[in-house]
């Protein structure tokens, strides 16, 4: 009985480090696809046209 207890527990303990572990993960992998998308969004955009005012 006490085994039982005792590989439940660690189940347990190990089930909820996971749960944490994966949550940081999805956390951080969010914020890196936002940065990612970020940088990309404004290197799509058209750069501004520098021979626009050459004469002047």
């Amino acid at each position: 009985m006490a085994e039982t207890l005792d590989a439940l527990l660690w189940c347990a303990a190990l089930a909820t480090w996971l749960m944490m572990f994966f949550a940081i993960v999805r956390e951080s992998a969010k914020k890196l696809t936002l940065f990612i998308r970020a940088r990309a969004g404004r290197l799509r955009r058209a750069p501004p046209d520098r021979h626009q005012n050459a004469g002047r």
